[in-house]
């Protein structure tokens, strides 16, 4: 029994961290995903620390593989920079996607027209690249507003997530 009551507790509090996180990503999606990639950055940062002071050490034994030492350092101005320019990193990395799901559509489109002149998925095929495309073309034009949008759905889905983790806690006790 006691096992259970541990279990339940657990439930409950992962429930109330994830209701938390989606009030918050709903009420203030913008603000939401600015403070992710705030951490994201800090950790990045903190990762890239550790791995230069690593690749320094290899440096003294002669052990020193150049690739660590060089992305170390590529990481930590790539953090330093998202902490700096938050939101730019945001609306950057949300055109980057855009650019990606553009190019992704546009060769689902040629692989279409190349190669798959008869098939059964071929209707499944121009849906998934003509959907891929419009995704690319709103994250592109629209790189905020679609960060709040994929936040916003997000922190209903911690909202729907939480509760039901609570209602399972709930369940538990009962038995």
């Amino acid at each position: 029994m006691k096992n259970i009551n541990q279990f339940r507790s657990l439930l409950v509090i992962n429930g109330i961290i994830a209701f938390l996180f989606g009030l918050f990503a709903i009420f203030a999606p913008l603000e939401t995903a600015k403070t992710i990639a705030l951490y994201f950055g800090l950790i990045l940062i903190g990762a890239s620390v550790v791995g230069i002071i690593i690749s320094v050490k290899k440096i003294n034994q002669k052990q020193l593989i150049p690739y660590n030492l060089l992305s170390s350092v590529l990481s930590l101005i790539i953090g330093i920079f998202i902490v700096v320019y938050t939101k730019k990193s945001l609306e950057l990395f949300t055109i980057i996607v855009g650019i990606w799901a553009i190019l992704t559509a546009v060769l689902q489109i040629v692989i279409l027209i190349q190669i798959i002149k008869r098939s059964v998925y071929r209707k499944v095929m121009i849906f998934n690249s003509i959907i891929t495309l419009i995704f690319g073309i709103i994250l592109f034009t629209n790189p905020l507003e679609s960060i709040a949008a994929m936040v916003y759905i997000t922190g209903a889905l911690a909202i729907v997530f939480g509760s039901i983790l609570i209602y399972i806690a709930i369940k538990i006790k009962s038995l």
